[in-house]
């Protein structure tokens, strides 16, 4: 398995639990939206990148709400639509904590602190004997 198919089962996996788990529809959306912002990532700073300004982009959106320089309309439908951008960033920021894992083990970039969640979702993925990936 090469890390591009790691990254790809971290991505299957992650649409097929969304499916599974979540009921809400905007939600649904924002998932497999940043599952598939996620195909395009291949290294760790495409993925920095596009977390620090999906990061800068909801500060500008809360910086608005509170200021309250945009209407605030329909509460609920605001709320969703912060929810939906939330759950792309999460999803993308679950895949690049997994991505940190192969590229850690397999001595492509070294980082400081893993995510024990990702460690075991390496581990499920590759298999605890294997190890390094292709």
């Amino acid at each position: 398995m090469t890390i591009l198919e790691f990254r790809d089962k971290v991505i299957e996996e992650g649409i097929r639990s969304v499916h599974q788990l979540e009921t809400r529809e905007h939600r649904i959306r924002g998932c497999l939206v940043g599952f598939e912002m996620c195909k395009s990532l291949t290294t760790p700073e495409d993925f920095e990148e596009l977390i620090v300004g999906r990061a800068r982009e909801e500060m500008e959106f809360l910086s608005l709400k509170a200021k309250h320089t945009i209407d605030y309309g329909d509460v609920d439908t605001h709320l969703q639509q912060y929810q939906e951008f939330r759950c792309t960033t999460i999803q993308i920021e679950h895949v690049y904590e997994s991505m940190k894992v192969a590229w850690h083990y397999n001595h492509i970039h070294h980082f400081d602190s893993l995510s024990s969640r990702a460690v075991m979702q390496y581990a499920k993925i590759v298999g605890v004997n294997k190890g390094c990936l292709n």
